[in-house]
């Protein structure tokens, strides 16, 4: 989903009646790594009965600014975990409001994942050989043969994208899409490699990248000579080799490295190499 304030894509959940779903957990990534954004929250009302936070989130780049209420009560709260903290779950409500309208996402299709406890997202693709055997039950002359190859990833939901692969969720299991190749990593067996956590996945990128030439940060280096133009973040305009070394720039990459967010095709390259920066 786009934000039309910062001008990337940021990560949602499409799901089964339309609606598209952010985590709470997405949203304080985007902050953290955009320090133009900030947000303050403060309670108005604290009783068993009702809980309700003010939330204020603005932009000191183009001073837009959104002002949030979120509230629980018990007929509201639909979770062991809500109804025992409905505080938390008034300041979650609107620090994700007041962020979703900061961001200027589409109006009335964004919601927070604590604002709808529990949704059916849209089923992934059948696997193709899951097709191919229910195509192999029927009837010949049923059987289609598919036009062109299809990009696996439609069903699967995209955590991250880096190194020319996409880091997908499916199943429980993440695991990663070759997107020149238009397949998924595999053994020498044939199985698909599968990890417990983005992060894993992510480290497993980054080893066979080192494998390719001399370590994955020395080509990063390479591919980021010092007057490079910083394209995007905190750190658009300036040159690489005026910021590399500060201890600010060196936590913008750490903070990068984890980051949700894709760019477009014009800048994804050089936040790939960044984000090879990081140790």
């Amino acid at each position: 989903m786009r934000s039309e304030l910062l001008g990337v894509e940021i990560p949602t959940t499409l799901t089964e009646d339309g609606l598209n779903i952010i985590t709470h957990d997405t949203l304080r990534r985007v902050v953290r790594e955009y320090p133009r954004l900030n947000i303050t929250l403060k309670p108005l009302t604290l009783t068993p009965q009702m809980c309700v936070f003010e939330a204020t989130a603005l932009d000191t780049d183009t001073g837009r600014k959104e002002t949030e209420i979120g509230e629980s009560n018990p007929a509201s709260l639909k979770t062991e975990i809500s109804k025992e903290n409905p505080a938390v779950m008034a300041y979650y409500r609107a620090y994700d409001r007041a962020l979703i309208q900061l961001l200027n996402l589409p109006e009335g299709k964004v919601y927070s994942n604590n604002e709808i406890a529990k949704y059916k997202p849209v089923k992934p693709a059948v696997k193709e050989d899951q097709k191919q055997h229910e195509q192999a039950k029927q009837p010949k002359q049923q059987q289609s043969q598919p036009k062109e190859q299809k990009d696996q990833t439609a069903g699967p939901k995209v955590l991250a994208e880096a190194y020319g692969c996409k880091i997908c969720e499916n199943g429980g299991k993440v695991i990663i899409y070759d997107v020149a190749k238009k397949s998924w990593l595999k053994h020498k067996d044939g199985s698909a490699f599968a990890f417990d956590s983005k992060e894993k996945a992510m480290n497993a990128l980054k080893q066979r990248e080192a494998k390719k030439g001399s370590g994955g940060k020395q080509q990063a280096q390479a591919a980021l000579p010092d007057d490079t133009v910083i394209a995007f973040g905190k750190f658009k305009g300036k040159k690489f080799g005026d910021i590399k070394e500060s201890n600010e720039f060196k936590e913008f990459v750490q903070n990068l490295k984890d980051s949700p967010v894709s760019y477009g095709d014009g800048v994804q390259a050089q936040v790939d190499a960044i984000k090879a920066l990081a140790v």
